[in-house]
């Protein structure tokens, strides 16, 4: 069940109550080490697959890299459903 919220802080420890807090924190890190930005949308022209991944929706909000982040995540068509499946474990995977 992954219904709620979350607070994370990816200090050394990671801090917070996420069920998966080390995990996602390793995987921000690795975000940060490419210079990739998971929490930037999708391109508005962006081709993607109409499939729906489910009703799930997720809110990230906080600091990261020293950006303020307030970034909505869905599964409501192919490009969401891999932006979402990229940032998990930040996010809980939700495959069926």
């Amino acid at each position: 069940d992954a219904e709620g919220s979350w607070k994370l802080t990816c200090d050394d420890p990671p801090q917070g109550d996420h069920p998966a807090a080390a995990r996602a924190c390793e995987r921000l890190e690795g975000f940060a080490r490419a210079g990739e930005n998971p929490f930037a949308p999708v391109s508005a022209d962006a081709l993607c697959a109409q499939v729906h991944g489910g009703p799930v929706t997720a809110q990230v909000t906080g600091v990261w890299q020293g950006r303020r982040i307030d970034a909505r995540f869905s599964r409501a068509n192919g490009c969401e459903i891999d932006r979402w499946e990229n940032v998990e474990p930040l996010l809980p995977s939700v495959r069926g």
